[in-house]
């Protein structure tokens, strides 16, 4: 394969348009590359279009891609990560029912209470770093 046979490149944004920098895209398991200030990246593919396309970013989730294969352009969409949900089980795997899960950075106020099953949800607030 010739170097550059198959570069596309690609914009990561919101919903709303507004560009993401410092976002970390893996496309077809190529090696990762980083988003500039306005949400733009290349990379260098085996096949025609890709596949599959992975996109990381602190507090931030991919909600979907599309490629143009015509103009060969890549569009990631990320959205904020709004809640954490998980499941709390015992050393056995069995769930432990009314537990408070405490977040000190998120939710140290407002502990979330575990349902029958384990489970339960925390609600980032904007702004906060979910990441420590």
């Amino acid at each position: 394969m010739v170097f550059g046979q198959n570069l596309i490149s690609g914009k990561v944004m919101l919903e709303n348009g507004k560009p993401l920098k410092d976002v970390t895209v893996i496309v077809d398991e190529n090696r990762p590359v980083i988003t500039n200030t306005a949400g733009i990246f290349g990379v260098d593919i085996k096949a025609s279009k890709p596949t599959n396309v992975k996109a990381t970013k602190k507090n931030f989730k991919l909600k979907n891609w599309d490629f143009d294969n015509e103009e060969k352009k890549l569009r990631v969409l990320m959205e904020p990560l709004t809640n954490i949900t998980g499941v709390l089980r015992d050393s056995e795997k069995k769930p432990i029912a009314d537990a408070r899960i405490v977040l000190s950075k998120i939710n140290a106020n407002k502990p979330a209470l575990t349902n029958k099953k384990g489970e339960f949800n925390i609600t980032i607030p904007e702004g906060v770093d979910a990441s420590q």
